[in-house]
């Protein structure tokens, strides 16, 4: 989720996505061929060539997810360093008990470090989490909810349209301090590696 390019590369390579996170999946492939010049038609026979690979049966509307795609003309995400400070792991430490817990609050400050505005909010998928954390979906909930009950983020109420969209998110501001500093360096999307070196 922070490397938007390494995620898409890992599908590429073999990656097997759920069906909850599928549209999203298709979505950044057909994004990705789309930046390297190939056409509607090609991108779509590169994501059925991808299912094909992985096993998997595509069920969500290609045809769809390539034409949203093609209208959003801003580059895939990567190359981003994102920095964990010691006053950041400490704030986790303090706001929660729980390693798994810790894991996805130290997870989601690395993405809201990547993406957030000026008012340390961010648009973040539950079903993304889950997906780029290899975690079960109703856990990623749960605490989730611990996140926002102790005070670690807030969840904004923002008017949406209804949307039939499988994969909606949800608006977040941070209520700790979101400064790109710190001494530990998240490697591309490889938030276990530094999670298991500071919990």
């Amino acid at each position: 989720m922070i490397d938007e390019i390494a995620e898409v590369k890992e599908y590429i390579k073999g990656k097997i996505v759920s069906s909850l996170y599928e549209y999203r999946a298709v979505y950044l492939m057909a994004r990705y061929y789309l930046a390297h010049g190939l056409n509607r038609f090609e991108v779509r026979d590169k994501i059925f060539e991808w299912g094909n690979k992985v096993g998997h049966f595509i069920r969500c509307n290609v045809n769809n997810a390539v034409s949203h795609a093609s209208m959003n003309q801003k580059p895939l995400r990567s190359g981003v360093t994102i920095h964990i400070s010691d006053d950041d792991i400490r704030e986790i430490n303090r706001h929660f008990d729980n390693r798994r817990v810790k894991w996805l609050a130290l997870a989601v400050l690395a993405y809201g470090k990547a993406v957030a505005d000026e008012n340390n909010e961010c648009d973040i998928s539950l079903v993304g989490l889950a997906e780029w954390l290899d975690l079960d979906y109703s856990s990623v909930r749960r605490w989730i909810k611990e996140m926002i009950d102790f005070s670690y983020i807030e969840k904004i109420e923002v008017p949406r349209r209804k949307s039939k969209k499988r994969n909606p998110v949800s608006r977040i501001r941070f209520l700790v301090p979101l400064q790109n500093t710190g001494e530990h360096i998240v490697d591309g999307n490889n938030i276990a590696a530094l999670a298991n070196l500071i919990f």
